[in-house]
């Protein structure tokens, strides 16, 4: 039986789940700054590496940890952007059986096409972000 590590990630009300090389680095007690603009849930950007992310904060109440994921342009998957999401607590790195698929729930935090799949963990319906739709992340043309 095939098997695969994951990252699972608290949020707060949920989980989701990212692969193993998607997770760059956790940040306790990040740099945040507050954005005047953007969706509810994306109005802050973590200063990291001399660079400046967009963070999620797709839970509720204090989240004292940030994670900084990697993210393929789609059709272009040697390009990477970097995007960050606050956490309740550290990632735990889980083994996903195929066995773990599932249908997607009813009832999802997140919209239906910014989930790429879903799997069962400890009776828990977890989901795998489709990141790059979420942070609305596209191939730039490169000219001619």
């Amino acid at each position: 039986m095939k098997t695969a590590q994951a990252w699972l990630l608290d949020l707060g009300p949920f989980r989701v789940a990212v692969t193993y090389h998607d997770v760059l680095e956790v940040v306790a007690e990040p740099v945040i700054w507050p954005l005047p603009i953007g969706p509810r849930w994306c109005r802050e950007i973590l200063t990291w590496r001399g660079r400046y992310l967009p963070l999620a904060r797709l839970g509720s109440g204090e989240s004292p940890f940030a994670v900084v994921l990697a993210v393929a342009c789609p059709k272009h998957d040697d390009r990477l952007e970097y995007v960050a999401m606050r956490l309740k607590r550290t990632p735990q790195l889980i083994e996903v059986r195929e066995s773990d698929d599932c249908d997607l729930p009813e009832q999802m935090m997140l919209p239906a096409d910014h989930v790429l799949a879903s799997f069962r963990h400890n009776e828990e319906t977890v989901l795998v972000p489709d990141f790059a739709a979420l942070f609305k992340i596209k191939m730039v043309e490169e000219a001619a």
